[in-house]
């Protein structure tokens, strides 16, 4: 099953049918999904009150998607630091481990390989 993001209707049928006092399992069958996802989204999607309601569920879901992927979240001298030491032929694990020791830099490799 390919995981995509659940839609707006999902969510207010996973309030309908939790409403009626259906499991997470029955749930995520009469969604084709995985009762793990409609349990996280319960979780995840709560509002202030504590209450699932579906339109801010939605709305906290497209923040968070917006949110991770915004621009990087390094600076200039970040990256030209980085661009130095690999200069230097330190390859991208040495670089992100050395820097994290120092508490200079938190950046994965991952983000070093992306960066160059």
């Amino acid at each position: 099953m390919e995981y995509h993001q659940l839609t707006k209707s999902e969510r207010y049928l996973i309030l309908h049918h939790k409403s009626k006092g259906y499991s997470l399992r029955k749930i995520g069958e009469m969604l084709n999904r995985r009762a793990s996802t409609v349990s996280r989204e319960l979780k995840r999607n709560v509002s202030r009150d504590g209450r699932y309601r579906p339109d801010t569920a939605d709305s906290y879901a497209k923040t968070r998607r917006w949110r991770s992927r915004r621009g990087t979240q390094f600076e200039a001298a970040d990256i030209e630091l980085v661009h130095d030491l690999v200069r230097r032929k330190w390859s991208p694990e040495q670089v992100s481990m050395r820097l994290r020791k120092l508490g200079q830099l938190d950046i994965g490799t991952a983000t070093i390989y992306r960066i160059l």
